[in-house]
């Protein structure tokens, strides 16, 4: 509760700066309301895939989006003069910018490896209430997204290293997970699934 009322503050802060400027300066102001546009469709629509299990490839693309889309955000908040607009927009922006460390701290991709050329196993950091990592198989989708296929929040294992694949066709697939060994003693896991018309 702290760390929001915190967090709060300090976008209040920010949007008070403009106020202390003596001097406005509208071409500036036009530009990063831009940039603040841009930054912010680019995000909601690659929340909006997110959240339909597609996820943009590379492990680092949706941190850097959501970065970015911060970083213009706080820019616009302490630059640009306050507004009818800007004082609507506040609210919303606030909202999106949760949004965004939440996908950004918890959902987060922490290892990929290909099992073919179309196929991927990826592993995500678990939320609040994940006993440990979370494992997806995806599928590749309209060339820069990773369709989830298969979802497994069950196997409590932490700091996963690596994933080998033993096994991967129609019938089944098997894989080796190299983790910490702290939840579960079995150090690789062997994982393996029937393939219910999932692949």
């Amino acid at each position: 509760m702290i760390a929001v009322i915190i967090f709060i503050l300090v976008l209040i802060g920010l949007n008070l700066i403009p106020q202390i400027r003596k001097k406005k300066n509208e071409k500036v102001d036009r530009i990063l309301s831009k940039l603040t546009v841009a930054s912010t469709f680019i995000f909601a629509i690659v929340t909006l895939f997110y959240f339909n299990d597609l996820r943009l490839k590379g492990l680092y693309s949706i941190p850097a989006i959501n970065s970015v889309f911060v970083l213009t955000v706080l820019i616009y908040f302490a630059f640009v003069t306050n507004s009818r607009v800007k004082i609507i927009s506040i609210p919303i922006l606030t909202v999106f910018i949760l949004l965004s460390l939440t996908t950004t701290f918890f959902g987060r991709k922490t290892y990929e490896t290909k099992i073919d050329e179309t196929h991927k196993i990826i592993v995500t950091s678990g939320g609040l209430m994940a006993c440990g990592q979370l494992i997806h198989i995806t599928k590749t989708k309209f060339l820069i997204f990773d369709n989830e296929i298969l979802y497994e929040s069950s196997l409590c294992l932490r700091d996963i290293r690596q994933i080998d694949i033993i096994k991967f066709d129609n019938e089944s697939a098997e894989f080796k997970i190299h983790h910490n060994g702290e939840l579960d003693s079995e150090n690789p896991y062997r994982y393996k699934i029937e393939n219910k018309n999932v692949w």
